[in-house]
């Protein structure tokens, strides 16, 4: 599920940090990058103070672990979540990657600020938080420049999925079964109203009951009874126009 809101819109009702971590909650995989950047924080020189506060202070109301956390950086706390396990419903798969700090020499002079720590000590608690992630997950990798980090995640995602949901090698019967309860589910079921006549008719034939009178869409045949509780047909024959719901009944 993707949830469009401009940054302007999530600050004015302070919903920012709330809206993020809502939806780490609901996914089964988490892919961070890492570069040199750090983020804003409450106390860190920024001019967000106000809005960082507001975010927090709605968000603590949902995940109280965030009391603790309140110097930190969004990007720190989203990365949190996942790293100390606050959160609740299904388990959680991180991919995380590191960009290479020597990257930013191969940057213009004049756009290297983009990609430097805002002040060191934002840079001290960008160290502190990747080593936390190394700890916890070894297997983080390292990208030497941004154009690397495609086929990363692809290789990556790619084998989780596989492993996830391993492919089933299926005789024919078992494909075509399959499809017809795909197309049951998608297109049958779902959408059926129930016609309670059509029901008593198919009882009746069941319990061996004379059934002459037929709902207004179907036409029932060979649903007779000789008089003594056995039925002189087995077979019943279900005919009606193309899209009235013969399939569903």
């Amino acid at each position: 599920t993707t949830t469009t809101t401009t940054a302007s819109q999530q600050s004015e009702k302070g919903a920012t940090l709330l809206t993020c971590l809502k939806g780490i909650e609901k996914s089964s995989i988490f892919v961070g990058f890492f570069g040199e950047k750090y983020g804003a924080f409450v106390g860190g020189g920024s001019n967000s103070d106000e809005s960082l506060q507001q975010s927090f202070a709605v968000a603590i109301k949902e995940f109280p672990w965030l009391k603790q956390y309140r110097d930190r950086s969004v990007v720190d706390v989203q990365t949190r979540m996942v790293l100390e396990n606050f959160y609740s419903g299904t388990q959680k798969y991180p991919f995380l990657y590191f960009r290479d700090p020597y990257y930013i020499e191969e940057v213009p002079k004049k756009e290297q600020r983009l990609y430097k720590s805002e002040s060191s000590l934002h840079l001290k608690k960008l160290n502190s938080l990747k080593t936390e992630i190394k700890n916890k997950f070894p297997n983080t990798q390292s990208y030497n420049k941004p154009t690397e980090i495609v086929s990363l995640v692809y290789s990556d995602l790619k084998s989780h999925i596989e492993k996830a949901f391993p492919v089933l090698q299926l005789t024919q019967l078992q494909r075509e079964l399959f499809q017809h309860k795909l197309s049951q589910r998608m297109f049958v079921t779902d959408s059926y109203i129930t016609n309670e006549e059509n029901f008593m008719i198919l009882d009746k034939h069941v319990f061996g009951v004379d059934n002459h009178k037929h709902g207004d869409d179907f036409n029932s045949q060979n649903v007779v009874s000789t008089g003594t509780g056995e039925r002189s047909s087995p077979v019943f024959a279900l005919i009606g126009e193309r899209g009235v719901g013969k399939s569903a009944l």
